[in-house]
């Protein structure tokens, strides 16, 4: 992505997770973000304001009602601490929780032992502990309404004897073991949830952060919006505040950044977009991820049972007389496979530079 000085930033996709690394600092004369400075370094503070095509149902990760992406971008991603990321390359590398790559061992039972660095803490200053990750797994296996219980099912114990170590005992043996703790669920803070009703704790929004952004507010169908997390242990933003303004309606948002209303937007790829080409001082960004969109046939039932029925509808889908705004499914949320979500650190950045 280019950021320019005194510029906006237009983000498209391209089979992308969330890119919404619109830098940690914004000139734009509507917001109070300080500019790059002459020696090239970022100054403190401003917020930054982004147009959101979605919103989610709820905030509680584990359950069946967080299936939409557009909050895992928004609000978990920067505030749910994680064992790994995975890098644009595809590989796995382990997050800022860890004190380094975790021990595997695969005899007599397999066996994955995190250390967790000793300076990891949640907003309110606890420490992040082991059995921060026994509670992510006993609620993902045991709880109810949980979205996905692939991984955690194959999990027979969580040692949090030591509070900085999690030593994590398969009963079957589960190849994919680094996409657990981390993706769609992460690590969550078992001293404020232990006990209580994890929905009802987080489904409309938390206090609590083990990344460097805290949610401030979450205004259903209006804003979200985060505030740099002060306790965090990683490179912190620059920024004091991002706010993602949900605008579901295309042209809409397309003209909310023409107008300024929103430094930069993450849109579904359409030819609306080409009218900001010539933009002045705006930078298209195009990344590979791991999430993608389909129209899914259900060939059990009728009509798509025939297979001249699906070949018609897939002639009309790849029409170009057919806009992509006329089909039903286009704005329908989907929950990317597990790295999906793994891959961003924070892409609200708390880099250097812009």
């Amino acid at each position: 992505m280019q950021r320019m000085r005194g510029g906006k930033l237009l983000l498209v996709p391209l089979l992308a997770a969330l890119i919404v690394a619109a830098g940690c600092g914004s000139d734009k004369k509507k917001t109070t973000a300080s500019p790059t400075t002459e020696q090239g370094t970022v100054a403190k503070g401003g917020t930054l304001v982004l147009g959101a095509e979605q919103n989610g149902d709820c905030a509680d990760w584990l359950g069946a009602c967080a299936g939409a992406s557009w909050n895992i971008y928004m609000i978990q991603q920067h505030t749910v601490p994680r064992a790994f990321n995975v890098k644009p390359d595809g590989e796995y590398e382990p997050s800022v929780l860890l004190d380094g790559e975790p021990t595997f061992e695969s005899t007599p039972k397999q066996k994955v032992t995190y250390k967790i660095r000793a300076d990891a803490v949640w907003s309110d200053g606890q420490p992040i502990t082991s059995s921060d990750f026994k509670y992510v797994w006993d609620q993902a296996k045991n709880g109810t309404d949980i979205y996905d219980k692939t991984g955690y099912k194959d999990i027979e114990s969580v040692d949090d004897s030591n509070p900085k170590v999690a030593v994590v005992t398969y009963s079957t043996p589960y190849a994919d073991w680094k996409d657990l703790f981390g993706g769609n669920y992460g690590v969550w803070p078992s001293h404020l949830l232990l006990g209580k009703d994890r929905d009802a704790e987080t489904k409309d929004g938390y206090t609590w952060s083990g990344g460097p952004w805290k949610l401030d507010h979450w205004t259903k169908d209006v804003e979200v919006k985060l505030v740099r997390n002060d306790k965090y242990w990683g490179k912190k933003p620059n920024l004091d505040a991002v706010v993602f303004k949900v605008i579901s309606d295309t042209a809409a948002e397309i003209q909310a950044y023409k107008t300024g209303q929103v430094d930069g937007i993450y849109p579904q790829v359409q030819l609306e977009l080409a009218t900001l080409k010539n933009q002045p001082n705006t930078s298209f960004s195009t990344t590979p991820g791991f999430s993608y969109e389909a129209i899914w046939f259900n060939t059990s039932k009728p009509p798509l049972n025939s297979q001249a029925v699906r070949s018609s509808t897939g002639s009309s889908a790849r029409s170009p007389r057919t806009s992509s705004r006329s089909s039903p499914l286009r704005r329908r949320a989907t929950r990317p496979t597990t790295p999906s979500r793994s891959p961003n650190t924070s892409r609200i950045c708390p880099r250097s530079t812009a």
